[in-house]
């Protein structure tokens, strides 16, 4: 049986630190209503992200993280087709486009920009399904959540202190 919920009931550092210890496999679901984040895990490490039906694509990803130029995204997208991100990250490692570091790298920032956006969810539903892995031809990494759930932490406390300093941004400064 899944493990379901609301994050008013069951914080996204609670569940973090369940899947954590617990060293839990398997993939995270939650949604509000207009948004939706699929976080997976290994072992209790991160190993993948997306929201919604954004493009993940490692193109994508390499794209916006600056590694592979805009005309060289294009062509990507125009030439590769229905090619795996696996087989998508040899082809670029071997024509010495991106090294595998850059690759994993980029992957690990854009995993957990992700997650970092739950920590500001203070709604929303959630279920946990135990096993159940992004598909075979997602390149997964393995980041520990120690560091994430203390660095997310850490940023909503500051969030909610400058919410207590400036409760609107709509007033003006002196």
């Amino acid at each position: 049986m899944a493990l379901k919920g609301n994050l008013r009931d069951f914080t996204i550092t609670q569940l973090l630190n369940l899947i954590n210890l617990a060293q839990k496999t398997g993939t995270l679901v939650v949604e509000r209503p207009s948004e939706k984040i699929i976080v997976s895990f290994r072992e209790g490490k991160l190993a993948f992200a997306r929201t919604g039906q954004e493009d993940s694509t490692l193109a994508n990803v390499l794209y916006r993280a600056t590694k592979i130029s805009a005309a060289q995204y294009r062509a990507i997208t125009e030439r590769a087709g229905k090619i795996s991100d696996k087989e998508l990250g040899l082809l670029l490692i071997n024509a010495n486009y991106v090294t595998q570091q850059d690759i994993i790298t980029s992957l690990q920032n854009h995993f957990t920009v992700i997650i970092n956006r739950l920590f500001t969810w203070a709604d929303g539903l959630f279920r946990f399904e135990n096993n159940l892995l992004p598909p075979d031809e997602k390149i997964t990494v393995r980041i520990s959540l120690e560091n994430i759930i203390i660095e997310g932490s850490r940023r909503l406390k500051e969030f909610e202190q400058l919410q207590l300093e400036i409760p609107s941004l709509d007033i003006a400064l002196k």
